[in-house]
């Protein structure tokens, strides 16, 4: 993006023009491919198989896989701070990653005893993962691409996410049909398998 400058204005206070150094003009057809491109350094496929990186836009993903969740955090940080990482591809684009909106999520399906209930178990401990002085705290839970990954990979939350937005959207439709200017009901059918439908089945193969 070259040439191009925009004003800032909110309340009573309006800048002066400056320029945009990055990024692309909204609407653009070509921003989904542009982007693609952009992010080829990015998601570079690495030697070891049990490293994957996946980038949509601005949402990004490094998924590792070992036997203990610390070995995980040392591939983690080595794939954010060895040369040509995520850290020097984010100076190199002007593209700031900041390290306070990272999530850490870490997936395993093993419990351990859980002392203060006998009987019952609960997940293993997770270790957080430290960069750039930064200590990044283990989630149970996280959304990424509208999907809920919950730490021990029942997808419950994501099951009643999905409900939820269908009962909402349910209402929604069932209000316009009994209003005095209701739709057709052949109208709130196709409402129902174009908007309920494609809602709540997002994912489903999860």
């Amino acid at each position: 993006m070259t040439g191009c400058q925009t004003i800032l204005t909110f309340n009573d206070y309006e800048s002066k023009p400056f320029k945009v150094t990055n990024g692309l003009n909204q609407g653009d057809p070509l921003s989904s491919a542009l982007c693609s491109f952009y992010h080829t350094d990015l998601i570079e496929p690495t030697s070891d198989p049990n490293e994957l990186k996946s980038v949509f836009v601005d949402d990004t993903m490094f998924f590792v896989a070992g036997i203990t969740y610390e070995e995980n955090n040392t591939k983690l940080t080595n794939m954010m701070t060895q040369r040509n990482g995520a850290a020097d591809w984010s100076k190199m684009h002007n593209s700031n990653s900041k390290v306070d909106k990272f999530a850490l999520l870490h997936l395993s399906c093993k419990h351990k005893q859980d002392l203060t209930h006998p009987g019952k178990q609960r997940p293993i401990s997770c270790p957080p993962l430290t960069l750039t002085n930064h200590t990044i705290n283990p989630s149970i839970s996280h959304k990424f691409l509208s999907i809920f990954l919950d730490q021990t990979l029942n997808f419950k939350e994501q099951a009643n996410y999905a409900l939820g937005k269908g009962e909402k959207y349910a209402a929604q439709i069932r209000r316009l049909s009994q209003n005095h200017r209701s739709v057709l009901s052949l109208q709130a059918q196709r409402l129902h398998n174009s908007v309920i439908m494609t809602k709540m089945v997002y994912a489903a193969e999860v």
